[in-house]
Formats: C-alpha cells, structure tokens, sequence
C-alpha cells in the first residue's frame, strides 16, 4: 500500500499530545508572567533584594531551557536532510528502472500504461517520504517543548507558592 494508515494515525495521535503540551506552556507562561508583573509592581513601589533576584532569575532560568530546546532542531535537521538524500537517491535507482522498463513497451498504450504506473509508484514513495519528514519535524517541536514546557511549569509552581 502506498499509504501508511498507522503511521499517519501515530503522527495524528503524536499531534494531539504535542498541542495539549503548547495549551500547558501557554498556561503556565501566563501564570508566571501574571505573578511577575505583580512582583516587578511590587519592586518599582518597594524595591528588595527578593525582588532583584527574581528579576535576575527571569533571564538566567531561560537561557538552560533556551538552550536544551535548540538541540532537537539540530538533531532533527540532520536527520531530515539524511532522509532527503536517501530518498533521492532511491529515486534516481527508480528512475534507472523505469528507464529500463521502456523497451518491454510495444504499443502507445504500453506507454502510457506504465508511465501511469511509474507515476503512481513516485506518488507512494513521495507520500512515504513526506511522512517521514513531517514526523521528524514534529518529534523536533516535542523535543523542544519539553525544556519550555518543565522550565515554565516549575516556575508558575514556584511563584505560586
């Protein structure tokens, strides 16, 4: 079969955890960003030492995160690009076989016959090769939501405190 139903079905379920992660982000990004305002309020009325280092911590906590989440993208890109090669390759081996193919053709019709048929076999493997690009892709966007995700987690817990 030239389209993979479980594949798409994993990229589809894989999609959902990946969107619910981001509403989660999202949430707690705009606990921490409510709860900082209110301290850096706080700050301009009465500054503090405790206020000073949350401020400080506002950077420094999210350069780590920053960071660990920039990784998956490179990891990623490489295998995106090893599996690009692969397929053209495996494309250019495939065109040598319908090259080669063209002699047993006798009639017009033989022709078309097979070139419909070499089309559709590129079709399969271009969707096959999609696939696989897509989930690459989202595996880098989860991977790299993770680090935000556990960094803004932590602290909407801790400013809540």
């Amino acid at each position: 079969m030239w389209f993979n139903t479980r594949q798409f079905e994993r990229l589809s379920r894989r999609s959902v955890r990946a969107v619910m992660t981001g509403q989660e982000l999202a949430a707690a990004s705009s606990a921490v960003v409510q709860r900082r305002v209110a301290i850096g309020a706080a700050a301009l009325a009465s500054p503090s030492s405790a206020a000073l280092r949350e401020a400080t911590r506002m950077t420094t906590e999210k350069l780590p995160a920053l960071a660990m989440s920039g990784l998956p993208a490179l990891r990623v890109g490489v295998e995106m690009a090893e599996a690009t090669v692969a397929f053209a390759a495996s494309e250019l081996a495939a065109f040598a076989a319908g090259v080669g193919r063209l002699p047993s053709c006798k009639t017009p019709g033989g022709l078309v016959a097979l070139q419909a048929r070499l089309s559709a076999e590129f079709a399969g493997r271009l969707a096959r090769h999609g696939l696989i690009l897509a989930g690459l892709a989202q595996s880098a966007g989860i991977a790299a939501l993770k680090p935000l995700h556990a960094a803004a987690r932590a602290n909407a817990l801790r400013l809540t405190r």
